[in-house]
């Protein structure tokens, strides 16, 4: 397990797309951001995969954040961005 991980979760589609997410739950942003820095240091073994992977991040906010209504740029834990603030 990497260190800062929590329970990763695959999430299937319900309905017609082929687009499979995984959501993450980090400690903390250091330990993401040495996720995404385990490339560098291998020179590229650790993420190639025999498929195109697109790979988008969204932060989880905590409840009385300021949020994204819309959703594309970070999501609230607790529920949907309700005027500008995480619930």
């Amino acid at each position: 397990m990497l260190e800062g991980l929590g329970s990763p979760e695959l999430l299937r589609p319900t309905d017609d797309r082929e687009t499979w997410l995984v959501l993450t739950r980090w400690r903390d942003d250091e330990s993401f951001q040495a996720l995404m820095h385990l490339d560098e240091v291998f020179g590229g073994a650790m993420m190639s995969t025999p498929f195109d992977l697109d790979l988008s991040v969204r932060p989880v906010l905590a409840t009385g954040a300021t949020c994204d209504v819309a959703e594309v740029d970070n999501r609230c834990a607790g529920g949907a961005c309700a005027a500008g603030t995480c619930p």
